[in-house]
């Protein structure tokens, strides 16, 4: 008995042990976790702005421009030293208090005080907003006055513009504005990019941008009209492989020609591709097209579906219409500037859809598929279905107005799935994929159906077409389709 009760107070002992060891591993890794969210996130403007003392600064500079003289020697356009006034947002710890402040100091209107927090949402973090371009003397120095409580407000003399004869002379000395939906969404221009795939960083890829804001090797001219313009979302910005793999160079490579142009941007569609193709017809005149169709395509040019910002989508009526970007707010704006909500969400594939869905915050549309054809979920409603099939429809009207479907060609993505499985199943994609199909056939454009392709190959080489944890076209897929640009 004695023996018996000793073995149990003995796995008593261990089971109170084991608890107690437990509820300390749970409280320490809560507690670093807490720690690290406030570092991260809570207190990353705070920890950025006392990093910026070991380190060096670049700072833009206005470039002393030469004068314009009429013919009678008077200045139509000349330089002119005036008081600004700057603010570096990361520099400053509490900017709502700061703006309030200077509200009052310089007597800012309520308009000019609403473009200045649109245009802090807007950039980045620690680009220099220019509070006032112009201040008298007496704003000058009561700024300078309060500038013990203005915490990161920086007072500068600094050089510019000045057109004496106002707008008399724009017909001369041109005018340049801000982009607008006259423009297209791009990059920043001269730009270098470091993307990792997968969570343990499998695959580390550098990008540059060129000098228009395109993943490229070389720089776009407008003076000389490319042989190939080519069109697509990420597929052709190709984040996951080196500019020198894409369609387009190695195009460049095989044809041994330099003016092949690439226009990708990730998460814009069909309606966007309109708009593209347009602004390289009125800015570049290419000899031909390229656009590359995906699974996504179709329902993400609706604008009552999931629609990027910045770009073009088709309305309840099926016109293309702008849909302005006005920078990111509430907490995206916080977690963009998170190293490791970047690391979370962008390489160790953390699906916020599907934690929702498991606690239930937001029940309807959070229900994630294991089953995609082409990027997209297999199985769709009817009605969504319906306005995917207008969406084409819509598409080749617009690239009728445009007056370029003789010098287009579709590049049409496949059911992977299907070939490595050697299936023909029903799906969205599928189903959206022989409508297009049909509709190209009817308008005489050219199409080049990767399925075909891509099927004759695998039989062969047995090399699948995306990477192992991103379903983008890797390298191997990207040749696949320069070599049949060439061959069409």
């Amino acid at each position: 008995m004695l023996g018996e009760d000793f073995g149990v107070k003995k796995v008593h002992t261990i089971n109170r042990r084991m608890f107690i060891i437990g509820v300390a591993k749970l409280v320490v890794f809560t507690g670093i976790i807490t720690r690290l969210f406030s570092l991260q996130i809570t207190e990353n403007k705070k920890y950025l702005t006392l990093s910026d003392k070991n380190r060096l600064r670049e700072w833009r500079l206005p470039p002393i421009r030469g004068e314009f003289l009429d013919y009678f020697g008077n200045i139509i356009a000349g330089n002119l030293k005036v008081y600004q006034l700057h603010v570096i947002p990361e520099e400053v710890e509490n900017f709502k208090y700061l703006m309030v402040r200077l509200k009052d100091i310089l007597s800012i209107t309520n308009n000019d005080f609403k473009k200045i927090i649109d245009q802090k949402n807007k950039q980045k973090p620690w680009e220099t907003i220019i509070i006032s371009k112009n201040l008298t003397w007496e704003q000058f120095t009561k700024v300078n006055y309060y500038l013990h409580d203005l915490v990161g407000a920086k007072p500068v003399l600094s050089v510019s513009r000045n057109y004496p004869f106002n707008e008399n002379y724009t017909h001369v000395l041109g005018y340049v504005s801000e982009a607008s939906e006259k423009d297209i969404l791009r990059f920043k221009i001269d730009q270098t990019a470091v993307i990792s795939l997968g969570a343990n960083f499998y695959k580390t890829v550098t990008k540059n941008t060129n000098n228009v804001g395109f993943y490229s090797s070389f720089n776009y001219e407008k003076a000389k009209s490319p042989k190939i313009m080519i069109i697509g979302d990420s597929y052709i910005e190709a984040a996951q492989i080196k500019n020198s793999d894409t369609i387009g160079e190695v195009l460049v490579a095989k044809e041994n020609k330099k003016n092949i142009y690439q226009m990708g941007v990730s998460g814009v569609s069909l309606s966007q591709y309109i708009k593209m193709a347009e602004y390289a017809k009125n800015n570049y005149a290419p000899e031909n097209f390229v656009i590359v169709i995906v699974g996504n395509d179709f329902d993400e040019s609706l604008c009552d579906y999931r629609i990027k910002l910045g770009t073009w989508c088709f309305n309840e009526n099926f016109q293309l219409v702008f849909k302005p970007f006005n920078g990111y707010v509430g907490i995206r704006s916080y977690l963009r500037q998170s190293a490791f909500a970047r690391y979370l969400f962008l390489q160790a594939g953390f699906n916020w859809r599907s934690l929702m869905s498991h606690i239930r915050l937001k029940p309807q549309g959070m229900a994630a598929s294991s089953e995609y054809a082409g990027n997209v979920k297999r199985i769709k409603d009817e009605e969504l279905m319906r306005k995917s099939l207008l969406v084409i429809d819509q598409f080749f009207e617009e690239l009728n107005n445009l007056q370029i479907t003789s010098k287009v060609t579709l590049v049409l993505d496949a059911d992977r799935q299907d070939i490595y499985n050697n299936l023909r199943t029903e799906s969205y994609f599928n189903k959206m994929r022989e409508y297009t199909i049909r509709r190209a056939n009817i308008n005489s454009v050219r199409l080049i159906d990767m399925k075909l392709i891509f099927e004759d190959d695998y039989k062969v080489n047995k090399v699948k077409f995306e990477f192992p944890t991103d379903g983008h076209w890797n390298e191997y897929a990207h040749k696949l389709v320069a070599e049949a640009l060439i061959k069409n």
